[in-house]
């Protein structure tokens, strides 16, 4: 039988268990790839975002480029009317210092802020510096496409310069710039658009890497954990950095992938749970298989033996071989013996047959239980004394009547004295006593047989359980018995309690209430 559950352990393994382990790892690395996945997909979220603020700044100075383009291209006035008119254009727009125009490496300057002093030495020099984009500026537009660029910024701090070239009316190309406030430009006309974009989801932040200065903050991105971070294009000397409000992508990448883990995980243990599950009943199963083949081996054998002592003595008699009276007396003895021993083998089959089809009916009435008890020993005493036994009864006095089936208590009783027989082998005693704790009676047969372990002790009652010691293997038994004696008193509101040590006996003790309600 254990090569078997070995055997049945092994295929549930391979049937589940790997299947389970091959499912997993493919789950992991779909887990894996569904997570990249959803990153990548994040970052295009979070790039598009940044490229539309990027692209809405780029529009907005496109825009007052062409404005300044088409006034400058048109006008032929002096200095003062194109400053007016150029104040009649910007007055409105607060981000925008001053504007010059490049005429003969000479700057002239339109301040719209009066009280702004323009850098004119470093405006030169950055000017020099950016040589090759105004030429490219150049190539764009005999191409035509005009554009604004900005300049790269490292001397005037906290200001921004944006070039482009127009046309004067005399049909001459001339750079002109726009010195711009970054801060006053992205607090007044980017805000609004950063605050649509990120739609309550996104902290967004412009910053100086340089400097580490924070120009704009939307919701509380932290420059630590930025989920992304680009150049402002119209602004190089800053960047712009997102993060998701909730967490971070890392953070809810994380999240997922703990959530996805414990998912598999809890997938697992319900599939290993499953087939442990599974294990345990078809172990029990097959225990019970080989214990129902043991009872169908134990009852032949039990019938067998009383069969055969009948058959053997009934011929003897029938044939005349016997010539005194004593010793056919001897023979009728045996042959009542057996009959009655094959008689309670099929009793106790008979009777678990009909327990455990719910068939078996019990007639309650106020019952004497020392009476049960003298009158089941009277009958078993001769089969006592014969096999050697020497019992002793001890019965309470004044003991109420228990509201019981007489016959099911008999049998009972019948039941534990020859269980106590069969498994005692040296010291052949029993003691059988009668009394009352609180508001039971108890029935108790002591024996001083070889005991049960602790773990047999948890088991003894089931059906078909035999204890498994050598003991056992010599003595043959249905297995009935003490699962019998369990209905009986489960039966009649009752308890069964058992103690035993290996070596030193066992004592059972039936409890049945005083005030039984059995019956209704």
């Amino acid at each position: 039988m254990n090569k078997l559950l070995k055997q049945t352990g092994l295929l549930i393994g391979i049937i589940i268990l790997l299947p389970a382990i091959f499912i997993t790892l493919i789950e992991i690395n779909s887990l894996n790839e569904n997570e990249k996945t959803i990153e990548r997909v994040f970052n295009k979220q979070i790039e598009s975002v940044l490229y539309t603020i990027n692209q809405y700044a780029q529009s907005v100075t496109e825009d007052w480029k062409n404005r300044l383009d088409f006034l400058l291209s048109r006008s032929r006035g002096g200095k003062e009317e194109i400053l007016a008119d150029m104040n009649k254009l910007f007055s409105d727009v607060n981000w925008i210092e001053s504007v010059f125009i490049a005429r003969e490496n000479n700057l002239q300057f339109y301040n719209i802020n009066p009280s702004y002093i323009p850098e004119e030495d470093s405006i030169k020099i950055l000017l020099d510096k950016n040589r090759s984009e105004i030429e490219r500026l150049s190539i764009y537009r005999k191409q035509g496409y005009s554009k604004v660029q900005p300049l790269k910024n490292d001397l005037i701090r906290n200001k921004a310069i944006i070039i482009f070239l127009f046309d004067t009316p005399e049909g001459k190309e001339e750079l002109c710039g726009m010195i711009i406030n970054p801060e006053n430009f992205i607090n007044r006309v980017m805000a609004p658009k950063i605050q649509e974009v990120s739609m309550e989801e996104y902290s967004v932040v412009i910053f100086s890497e340089e400097v580490n200065e924070v120009v704009f903050r939307e919701g509380k991105a932290d420059l630590l954990d930025l989920d992304d971070r680009k150049q402002f294009w119209i602004f190089p000397q800053y960047y712009l950095g997102i993060s998701l409000k909730s967490a971070t992508i890392s953070d809810l990448v994380r999240a997922r992938s703990w959530l996805s883990m414990i998912l598999i995980m809890a997938m697992n243990l319900v599939i290993v749970l499953a087939g442990f599950i599974l294990y345990r009943n078809i172990r029990k199963q097959i225990e019970f298989t080989q214990i129902k083949s043991d009872f169908v081996s134990n009852v032949s054998h039990e019938l067998r033996t009383p069969l055969a002592l009948i058959s053997m003595f009934a011929e003897t008699l029938e044939m005349g071989r016997v010539r005194t009276e004593e010793k056919k007396q001897e023979y009728y003895n045996i042959i009542h013996r057996e009959t009655h021993r094959l008689s309670n083998i099929v009793n106790k089959i008979l009777s678990f047959s009909k327990m455990e089809a719910g068939k078996r009916s019990f007639s309650f009435s106020p019952t004497d239980l020392n009476s049960l008890v003298d009158e089941a020993l009277d009958t078993y005493s001769f089969h006592l004394s014969n096999n050697g036994f020497k019992y002793e009864v001890s019965t309470g006095e004044f003991l109420p009547a228990i509201n019981a089936d007489s016959e099911a208590i008999t049998e009972a009783v019948v039941n534990l004295v020859d269980n106590a027989m069969k498994y005692s082998e040296e010291k052949k005693e029993i003691k059988i006593s009668t009394g009352r704790v609180d508001d039971y009676i108890f029935l108790a047969v002591k024996d001083s047989g070889m005991g049960i372990s602790k773990e047999d002790q948890e088991k003894i009652f089931e059906k078909f359980f035999r204890v498994s010691s050598g003991l056992v293997h010599n003595t043959k038994g249905t297995g009935l018995g003490l699962s019998l004696v369990k209905q009986i008193v489960d039966a009649h509101k009752g308890e069964i309690k058992l103690e035993s040590k290996p070596g030193e006996g066992s004592t059972f003790t039936l409890l049945f209430p005083v005030n039984s309600d059995s019956g209704s």
